[in-house]
């Protein structure tokens, strides 16, 4: 009886922090899409991030991170986002042929996204992108409803 009790419990909690984690995830999310393109002529990394917020002042991209051949070579730190969904960021990297440059952004809430090309001198601009975005805490629940699941249908 009493370890009913106490499993009762435990569900109860795990139950609350599954769904406080979720509400994380309903309101914060990465980018969902980052370009990079490159203009060797004019020496400028052009990233065009793809972020979908209501709310500009506090749902925004708040870091943006560069990098060349794997250093950190800029760091910005933003209050806000330029629009509501899309928008350009221009960069000025002086890269050669071959360099790889990497770009990471992170929500203000709750997330990465990040994408790498290589500078191509022979067409000028580069744009082998490989694009990546770390999943919230959705794993996370659907793990915890599973498990809450087979306990309730085991204890019936």
């Amino acid at each position: 009886m009493k370890q009913i009790k106490i499993l009762k419990i435990m569900m109860a909690t795990l139950f609350i922090f599954a769904v406080i984690i979720s509400s994380n995830c309903v309101t914060g999310h990465p980018a969902s899409n980052v370009d990079l393109e490159y203009d060797f002529d004019n020496q400028k990394l052009n990233v065009t991030i793809s972020h979908n917020t209501d709310n500009t002042d506090t749902h925004y991209i708040e870091r943006v991170e560069v990098y060349k051949n794997g250093v950190t070579i800029i760091e910005e730190d933003y209050t806000s986002q330029p629009s509501s969904n899309t928008f350009t960021l221009s960069f000025d990297i002086s890269a050669d042929d071959g360099d790889v440059l990497k770009v990471e952004t992170e929500c203000s809430i709750s997330g990465k996204t990040e994408d790498s090309i290589t500078v191509d001198t022979t067409n000028g601009t580069s744009n082998d992108s490989n694009g990546s975005s770390t999943p919230g805490f959705e794993l996370i629940i659907v793990l915890c409803s599973i498990a809450l699941f087979l306990f309730w249908k085991r204890k019936r």
